[in-house]
């Protein structure tokens, strides 16, 4: 009847514990905050599955340029030695920028970052930007393990100033901030939330020459908003990856506080695969967003 009977004998092996996990290369990183994105400790049991995600986690820090995990035996054949041995690379950027526009004239920008501030791990940017109509600076700063949790952390401030009274006959000026909190819910899972505050005040010179949507924001409001973000992401590399995909859904509720008031959907997913040749990948992403004024308000 082209029939097999085939049987598995499958015996288990003695399991082999982490004796010891040594930490080499980090000149300027601190120890925790490698040790933290391992997820193992000395006298756990060996598992090459939670191995090769810490080697994901150290990948998507972005502050080594190479990373090598090696096993050795340890002082007992039921023991090993975990060495993680890393070459850490420049984390921070200085970047400067220069042109001109026929309505902005000379415009300049300046931009400085720092993704492990001090080798803790803690992300820093400012930025800045100026112009004949335009001005703008922007501060953020982002802690991944708030309180030695794995709980992030993090606070964003700008403000900004745009005089349009030649072109368009208004100046806008906003001022405002954001706090961000993140939690992790499986390996893979994400949810971040966040509450932000814009101040905005627009000044028209001759309502005649804005249009309606100008004209009718003229004057001073007070934007409270809070959001909350749900992220999936299973990307074999988050820097270069390969294979995988990659969800986000967001909403965002304005108004709790404030004058304008607004629900705003936005979802978006990635799908990454190899293709047939070595080294060419096929990326597919779509995103959709929905908004819409509530309260008897518009957007």
């Amino acid at each position: 009847a082209r029939l097999l009977n085939i049987s598995f004998d499958i015996q288990e092996g003695e399991r082999v514990y982490i004796e010891r996990i040594d930490i080499v290369g980090n000149v300027r990183t601190l120890d925790v905050v490698i040790r933290r994105e391992l997820r193992l400790v000395e006298g756990d049991a060996y598992n090459r599955i939670l191995v090769e995600r810490a080697r994901r986690r150290l990948t998507a820090l972005d502050y080594f340029e190479k990373i090598d995990i090696r096993e050795t035996p340890g002082s007992a054949p039921d023991r090993l030695v975990l060495t993680i041995e890393v070459v850490e690379k420049s984390t921070g950027t200085v970047s400067f920028a220069a042109g001109y526009s026929t309505i902005e004239k000379v415009i300049g920008s300046i931009s400085i970052s720092e993704r492990n501030l001090l080798g803790r791990g803690q992300f820093v940017r400012l930025q800045t930007s100026a112009s004949f109509v335009r001005q703008s600076i922007d501060f953020s700063f982002t802690e991944p393990y708030f309180m030695g949790t794995r709980m992030s952390a993090g606070f964003d401030a700008f403000a900004t100033q745009t005089n349009q009274e030649e072109e368009s006959s208004f100046d806008a000026r906003q001022i405002g901030g954001k706090i961000r909190f993140g939690f992790p819910l499986t390996e893979f899972t994400l949810l971040q939330t966040s509450y932000g505050f814009t101040r905005r005040t627009i000044d028209v010179d001759d309502p005649a020459l804005v249009s309606p949507a100008i004209a009718f924001a003229e004057g001073t409001d007070n934007i409270s908003a809070v959001g909350l973000t749900f992220i999936y992401n299973d990307l074999d590399n988050p820097l270069r990856p390969t294979s995988g995909k990659r969800f986000e859904f967001s909403e965002t509720v304005a108004g709790v506080g404030g004058d304008v008031n607004f629900f705003r959907s936005e979802v978006e997913g990635h799908y990454f695969r190899p293709l047939f040749f070595d080294g060419i990948v096929l990326m597919l992403r779509a995103n959709a967003g929905h908004v819409e004024g509530w309260g008897g308000k518009e957007v």
